[in-house]
């Protein structure tokens, strides 16, 4: 099955309307080095979700230049809902925050600059649906703070999950361990139901349920 023809098919059929996509946001950002975000499509399957679960509370893990953080604030900026997303590099988190202010979002996000791995275990509050799209190889360094923030019933979305098998360059054969782990997480967690799905580089998503 060849995801970038899928992908490209689906997209073609989205090209007119008034989402926002990863190309156009790109474009709109001066600032060039930074690490890519989601795909149009996975952005698109996330503010579904959103809608359908009526989300209000948001905790992203890796900001970037912000596409997937103003993508998830203009889908619950009419609800009263509010984004907080973590991200490493400052310089990037300073970018991303003049992108909110472009797409009229600042004011439902909170933008929190540093290393997740120190940041999650000093949160408290619990959200509707966390996002992991940071660094993969952190991806199950993380997981258990992920889960612990959860609200029951919440949703834990994250990206780039088929990592593993799809044909990435060599240089970025280091971040398939680290996926696969996630997956396994995720797939033998008996807090959570989940799949994963050929959407992008894949997206996992997961339901935190009662035990």
């Amino acid at each position: 099955m060849d995801l970038e023809h899928i992908n490209a098919y689906i997209n073609d059929f989205y090209a007119n309307t008034a989402q926002l996509s990863k190309e156009s946001y790109a474009k709109s950002t001066d600032y060039k080095d930074f690490i890519p975000t989601i795909d149009t499509e996975v952005a698109r399957f996330i503010s579904l979700i959103i809608e359908l679960k009526d989300v209000k509370s948001i905790l992203e893990i890796g900001t970037s230049i912000g596409y997937s953080t103003t993508t998830m604030a203009k889908a619950i900026k009419g609800k009263g809902g509010k984004v907080t997303t973590i991200e490493y590099d400052e310089k990037v988190g300073e970018k991303a925050k003049q992108n909110f202010i472009r797409e009229g979002v600042s004011d439902v996000i909170e933008v929190i600059n540093g290393d997740a791995r120190r940041i999650l275990p000093l949160l408290t509050t619990e959200y509707d649906l966390i996002f992991q799209d940071a660094e993969k190889t952190i991806y199950p360094e993380v997981y258990e703070d992920c889960i612990r923030l959860l609200k029951m019933n919440g949703l834990l979305i994250a990206d780039d999950t088929l990592f593993d098998i799809i044909d990435l360059d060599e240089k970025w054969d280091h971040l398939k361990e680290p996926i696969r782990n996630f997956n396994k997480l995720l797939a033998n967690d008996n807090r959570l139901r989940s799949t994963i799905l050929p959407i992008g580089d894949g997206i996992s998503i997961a339901v935190k349920i009662p035990t």
